[in-house]
């Protein structure tokens, strides 16, 4: 009887033991998952956007999220207002700020179908 208990014992040990490695582990898994940082492009297509392209911009360059891993694309569709010159007053300010004029109609669809393809990103939002 008394070497049964001891026999449990040790088992019983062993597992906790095992049981302590596996969720330590789990947890470097989980904190490196969670440190990692995809890089993300964030398409914006805009036609006449003068009035809301300002706050936008602002929004976008003031996150949080590390400069050296995302880019803000502005896809200009053909604007006829100032909404090309207040994302040069912009680029200024950002590096991570690229301007695109499209010229062919339906400009909106060909950037999307463009930069869905790229293989820089990880993570594409589209605005």
């Amino acid at each position: 009887m008394i070497i049964l208990i001891i026999i449990l014992s040790v088992l019983l040990l062993y597992y906790l033991i095992y049981l302590g490695i596996f969720y330590r582990g789990m947890g470097r898994k989980y904190t490196a998952a969670m440190n990692a940082q995809p890089f993300v492009s964030v398409v914006v297509a805009a036609r006449n956007e003068e009035n809301t392209i300002p706050q936008l911009l602002t929004s976008l360059i003031n996150q949080d999220y590390p400069e050296d891993k995302y880019e803000i694309i502005i896809a200009d569709d053909g604007s006829d207002d100032n909404t090309a010159r207040i994302v040069q007053d912009f680029q200024k300010k950002s590096d991570n700020l690229i301007l695109l004029p499209i010229t062919i109609g339906d400009g909106c669809r060909f950037v999307y179908s463009v930069y869905s393809e790229l293989e820089r990103s990880d993570f594409i939002p589209k605005i």
